[in-house]
């Protein structure tokens, strides 16, 4: 799997997480075109609770584990994808 490939299903399941709706279940969309270098905090205003359940997410949807130490420095919606593509690989 390329990193596009695994970019364009990372930034889809940024897009169905719950940090991007109100409680009234209305879409927000964040002021921000994400891409590679997206902060995940800064641009996207996730907490490192969102960050941790988009991990989970992540993990489940391209059956890989990411320690919980990596997942506290996860920066960028970059640092995710270079994670899964180096799970990836480790598989090979």
């Amino acid at each position: 799997m390329t990193r596009e490939e695994i970019l364009e299903k990372v930034l889809s399941i940024l897009s169905e997480h719950e940090a991007f709706y109100t409680k009234d279940g209305d879409y927000i969309i964040p002021d921000v075109r994400a891409s590679m270098n997206t902060r995940l905090r800064r641009d996207l205003a996730l907490d490192s609770l969102d960050v941790a359940m988009i991990s989970v997410d992540v993990e489940f949807a391209f059956n890989v584990k990411i320690d919980d130490e990596k997942v506290e420095d996860f920066l960028t919606v970059g640092d995710i994808v270079e994670e899964v593509f180096n799970q990836l690989e480790l598989k090979k």
